[in-house]
């Protein structure tokens, strides 16, 4: 199955950024990586993408980024990645739909992307239907 959906991938470590973006296009998604911040809120500002994928650095910064997720209406299907052991209630507290322990195996993390495009998907259905 092929997609053509656009996911913003937030990552500070190149290599991880570009491991992401490889996985990601093998699997059809259209990708633009974001190398902090400010580049993501930039990046925000002109474009929409379907999916976030949001190397979790929590700081002022990074809740500032999700508080424009949330305003975009876009953390829902967000999806926070990191080495922290509370990422799920992190996650939980902060509205996030979802998450991936790094280091994350492949298979996993395609896994969740997929759930959350699902979401995604069915959201903006809904949206479009008027419900």
């Amino acid at each position: 199955m092929r997609y053509s959906k656009l996911i913003l991938i937030v990552e500070n470590h190149s290599d991880s950024a570009e491991l992401m973006s490889y996985i990601l296009g093998k699997q059809g998604y259209r990708t633009v990586v974001a190398e902090n911040i400010e580049c993501a809120k930039n990046i925000l500002s002109i474009i929409t993408p379907d999916l976030v994928v949001l190397d979790c650095f929590v700081s002022e910064a990074s809740n500032s980024l999700l508080s424009e997720l949330k305003r975009q209406g876009l953390a829902r299907c967000a999806i926070l990645c990191s080495t922290q052991d509370n990422l799920h209630a992190y996650c939980k507290r902060e509205g996030v739909g979802f998450s991936v322990k790094k280091p994350f195996d492949v298979d996993e993390f395609v896994s969740v992307v997929q759930e959350a495009d699902a979401v995604a998907t069915e959201k903006r259905n809904s949206a479009h239907a008027g419900v």
